[in-house]
């Protein structure tokens, strides 16, 4: 104003930008300044000067999504934890993602005969898209030839393997209605012959359910626990400091709620709530003590954030 600007040039003032904390006063050159203090805006905070600011309702498209204004923490393995980014992020959720779980390859002489003698097997049956990862991995490893597949049916737990055995080139021949390995033994077992043979990849701790199934039906099978998850304990400093912070808190596997237990310190510090993946997890995360808020009823990551979205909607 003092070099000519006119008072009336519209100010728009943005505390923390495209943070959950966000926030944004509007005003003019001439009363901007109150307006601050009145709204007791801090920093950091950007000044936007001139006619665009009147452009703001019709631009302000990161404060329209769903879930701004949300903290929500990720744990899990980094493959899951980059599915959950990937699903939140265009929902304007503040994510703050902390990968408690790490996985160890776990390839035995007996594993290693698996994966070299693939033709004997007319199902592989997948839990995760860490198992599909590994199972390719090892095949490259051993200079396993991929036409020795040709013949073979894949069936995986979870949209996310299934899109992981996709990546690979491979598609899926069946995916269970419920994505557990209890459903998978429900629903697969009875379409098999008794002259198939199924290679079952796994992690080292995953449910005997499938094999349980299978050794009843009398059907010929194979393990191949080709990975196991180890809790990531470096993280345990940094999940204590976000996790207080946070308005969710997402667990997406079994072993990823006993790592969190290890690790989490006091959750009744923590303001928001527990989110589970599934019945499985939330059934783990109550052995190892963790209160169990939200347990979502499709077991994906999808099915996470419609529980979270239920749940804003119930709270509003």
């Amino acid at each position: 104003m003092e070099h000519g600007k006119p008072s009336v040039t519209p100010v728009a003032v943005i505390e923390r930008g495209t943070t959950s904390a966000q926030r944004v006063v509007t005003g003019s050159l001439y009363d901007i300044a109150v307006k601050v203090k009145e709204a007791q805006l801090g920093t950091p905070a950007v000044i936007v000067i001139g006619e665009v600011v009147k452009l703001r309702n019709s631009l302000a498209w990161f404060e329209r999504g769903p879930l701004f204004g949300k903290q929500i923490l990720v744990t899990g393995t980094r493959q899951m934890v980059r599915q959950m980014q990937e699903v939140l992020s265009p929902l304007k959720a503040e994510i703050a993602a902390v990968s408690l779980i790490e996985t160890e390859p776990l390839i035995t002489e007996k594993i290693a005969d698996c994966l070299c003698s693939l033709g004997q097997y007319s199902w592989i049956v997948f839990t995760s898209s860490n198992g599909v990862l590994g199972f390719f991995r090892e095949l490259k490893e051993l200079e396993v030839d991929l036409r020795s597949l040709l013949h073979v049916k894949f069936a995986a737990i979870g949209k996310g393997t299934e899109k992981t055995l996709r990546e690979a080139g491979f598609a899926c021949d069946f995916l269970p209605s419920v994505y557990s390995s209890e459903c998978m033994a429900e629903e697969l077992v009875p379409k098999l012959l008794r002259e198939d043979k199924v290679l079952f990849v796994k992690a080292e701790e995953s449910s005997r359910a499938i094999p349980e199934a299978l050794e009843a039906a009398g059907i010929a099978w194979d393990a191949a626990s080709i990975y196991k998850t180890v809790p990531d304990l470096r993280r345990k400093e940094e999940l204590e400091r976000l996790g207080k912070e946070m308005d969710y808190v997402i667990l997406t596997s079994g072993s990823g709620a006993r790592a969190f237990a290890a690790m989490a310190g006091n959750t009744s510090d923590y303001k928001g709530k527990i989110v589970s993946i599934g019945p499985v997890t939330t059934r783990e995360a109550k052995k190892a003590g963790i209160p169990v808020d939200i347990t979502a009823a499709v077991y994906t990551a999808e099915g996470i954030v419609d529980s979270i979205l239920s749940d804003v909607k119930k709270k509003s």
